[in-house]
């Protein structure tokens, strides 16, 4: 006589729906601290590029760093008249263990 037991978890579609939201909150606050570091360390002349720097959500589950004035991109990267003074890049540097280890808790809960 053969013996079959079935196994069913109900609880995927529920895990499955919190996922984004998770993310959303991980992506949130760590975006925050990002635009925090990055306003800390970015060169101030006028404060104009300081001022433009501002985290976005871009999606449920996305978000970016802006730095919206024309001129950021030679602060950050430089030119050849001037070297590059870095905010944005080491903004993300810092926040990237707690953005990895935060989904990773994620990902462990729901194994």
């Amino acid at each position: 006589m053969a013996i079959r037991i079935t196994v069913q978890s109900n609880r995927l579609p529920a895990v499955a729906a919190k996922l984004p939201a998770a993310a959303n909150i991980v992506l949130e606050r760590h975006g925050r601290e990002m635009e925090a570091t990055a306003k800390r360390l970015v060169p101030v002349d006028t404060g104009a590029l300081r001022d433009s720097i501002a985290w976005e959500m871009t999606g449920e589950t996305s978000g970016q760093l802006v730095a919206g004035q024309e001129y950021a991109g030679y602060v950050e990267f430089g030119t050849r008249h001037a070297a590059a003074q870095p905010y944005i890049r080491p903004a993300f540097e810092q926040q990237r263990p707690e953005i990895e280890a935060a989904f990773r808790r994620i990902q462990e809960l729901i194994g």
